[in-house]
């Protein structure tokens, strides 16, 4: 109860602690008072405890619905960064596999690290780090040792093939929706899909130069 309400109440109804402020709030000496009544004050710390339970499981139930709704965003914020450190991946595995070839590939190269290098720039507009793990590195190399094997034409055609699924992804609705929030974004990628064209535009020539 507020102060104003335990000095309007009679000390008949009020508990012994509540009679015991009421006297110290108005000069009387302090007595010790038997607590008649006993069960008055139970029901009344329920009540209490009863209200205070439901407003903090109110704000329990409000704190949960923003955290969830949070989550949701962190959630799809992620799956969309995810997708396009998956296709940076991929572009710096089509750049490792034609550095492993005997072919000259250095215009290919430089074509790819510069697509690599703008999609890394989207990743930091949109507030992520560089992809780059040394899990990823070592599935790399594995993959190299295998692509070794094939025959000059073949690598070549493979290497135009992963160059041009790329370029796809580049070009999709799903990556659009994900750059399209950040004008910058808008134009690294815009960046990045000219430099994979170009890739694809000399592993083109390199494949006319092996079958003539």
């Amino acid at each position: 109860m507020k102060k104003s309400e335990i000095l309007a109440t009679e000390d008949k109804d009020l508990t012994a602690a509540q009679l015991k402020k009421k006297n110290n709030w108005l000069g009387l000496p302090t007595e010790e008072v038997v607590e008649e009544t006993t069960e008055v004050e139970e029901t009344t710390e329920v009540e209490e405890t009863t209200e205070v339970e439901e407003t903090t499981d109110e704000v329990v139930e409000e704190t949960t619905d923003e955290e969830i709704k949070e989550k949701i965003v962190q959630n799809e914020k992620s799956a969309e960064v995810d997708y396009i450190k998956d296709i940076r991946f991929d572009v710096d595995k089509i750049s490792k596999l034609a550095s492993s070839i005997q072919l000259e590939t250095k215009y290919v190269e430089r074509s790819l690290f510069l697509g690599k290098a703008w999609l890394g720039k989207v990743l930091g507009q949109l507030g992520n780090d560089n992809p780059a793990t040394e899990e990823t590195a070592t599935n790399i190399e594995k993959e190299v040792y295998s692509f070794k094997t094939l025959n000059a034409v073949d690598q070549v055609i493979s290497l135009r093939k992963r160059c041009k699924a790329v370029i796809v992804q580049v070009q999709s609705d799903e990556f659009a929706e994900v750059v399209e929030k950040d004008r910058l974004a808008c134009e690294f990628a815009t960046l990045s899909y000219q430099h994979l064209n170009e890739a694809s535009f000399f592993l083109g020539e390199q494949l006319s130069k092996l079958k003539k």
